[in-house]
């Protein structure tokens, strides 16, 4: 959405703003104006709107409804935007905590969740806290999803590149190929994920002792025309 609908559609939340008493509709619009002050990169804007919406909310909903951890997920969202990222990764948790409460361990949303904290922390240089949440992601996709779903690679490629971070290159390098077994499932062998991805591993094993176990196919640069004045 341009910037130009963001602000019709800002005006048109103040006159249904304007147009109720109801907290619950209060708090719904402060809601998406929140969202739209995000989108227009208004971030302080989006905070004291989001933090309306919550009060409108107190006043109809207990603190544990999922309402709130729509809320807080967007907060978290805006402050990560900030590049404030301890205030971002409170307000996840703040999320996680209402979700873990409404639903089972195994919950597949919370699998995103984790993965999204441990990005979080990982950006922070907190990667033994970023592994510990990517595990946990892992664990709940194994539980939920078919052995060569794509979410999968994307918990190996994590966990695998956090290892790396941390010097343990036996155990990154294991991730990595299991991330890779199951794109060799999911994907025909000209695919042009293989060539980045095998570039990204060869990048961060060639200096190690690990490199010598995986075998990074060589890419010819394209044919290039001498120029025509040459």
């Amino acid at each position: 959405m341009k910037l130009g609908k963001y602000d019709n559609g800002e005006q048109l939340f103040k006159t249904l703003l304007d147009g109720t008493t109801d907290n619950r509709e209060k708090g719904f619009i402060y809601h998406q104006l929140a969202v739209a002050k995000d989108k227009q990169a208004r971030y302080q804007e989006a905070i004291e709107f989001y933090e309306k919406s919550n009060e409108a909310f107190q006043k109809n909903f207990p603190s544990s409804h999922p309402i709130f951890a729509t809320s807080y997920n967007g907060i978290g969202s805006v402050y990560e935007n900030m590049d404030e990222y301890s205030k971002a990764l409170s307000y996840y948790e703040k999320d996680l905590e209402i979700t873990q409460k409404m639903h089972s361990p195994y919950y597949p949303d919370l699998a995103a969740s984790y993965n999204n904290m441990g990005l979080l922390c990982d950006k922070m240089g907190e990667y033994s806290q970023a592994l510990l949440y990517h595990k946990k992601a892992l664990e709940i996709r194994q539980k939920t999803l078919p052995s060569n779903h794509p979410d999968l690679t994307v918990s190996y490629s994590n966990i695998g590149r956090l290892y790396y971070e941390l010097g343990e290159y036996s155990k990154a390098l294991f991730y990595h190929e299991k991330a890779l077994e199951i794109r060799h499932k999911i994907l025909p062998p000209s695919h042009p994920t293989f060539a980045k991805y095998y570039d990204s591993i060869g990048l961060q094993f060639r200096p190690t002792p690990e490199s010598k176990f995986l075998t990074i196919p060589q890419h010819k640069a394209p044919f290039r025309a001498f120029p025509a004045n040459s």
